[in-house]
């Protein structure tokens, strides 16, 4: 497993497997020009639904999320409505392929080879993946 470090996100890469985890402003420019794959993430979580953590959600969806043969996969804090509005805002206008998993604090996902769990900060989520640590900066 990859951890690479992003302008205020983080990805982890396993085989063909790819998260991002939160979604400033620039996400798509910053995910290409690390060099990762063209079709962008598997998936994306968050940190926290605070507008500086999804900002760029709607340009990374117009970048990827248009020309996929599988959903894009994203994984909403329950708790908080606003990526899911967005997201919803975007689908409204646009005939992306997203799948929306629901994610409560304490969940266990499993994405390809990547483990996910995440726990309860506040508002906020923690996310463990295969042993690292994300939390909101």
């Amino acid at each position: 497993m990859q951890r690479i470090e992003l302008p205020g996100a983080t990805v982890f890469v396993s085989g063909d497997t790819s998260l991002l985890v939160d979604c400033p402003e620039g996400s798509a420019l910053a995910w290409l020009a690390a060099g990762l794959s063209p079709s962008g993430p598997t998936a994306l979580c968050f940190t926290s639904g605070d507008w500086l953590r999804i900002a760029g959600l709607y340009g990374l969806l117009g970048h990827f999320a248009l020309e996929r043969d599988q959903p894009l996969r994203l994984i909403v804090d329950m708790r908080e409505q606003r990526v899911e509005q967005l997201a919803g805002a975007f689908m409204r206008s646009n005939p992306a392929l997203l799948s929306m998993e629901a994610d409560w604090p304490g969940s266990l996902l499993n994405l390809g080879s990547l483990r996910l769990r995440s726990r309860a900060e506040g508002q906020d989520l923690v996310w463990n993946i295969n042993g690292h640590q994300v939390q909101p900066l």
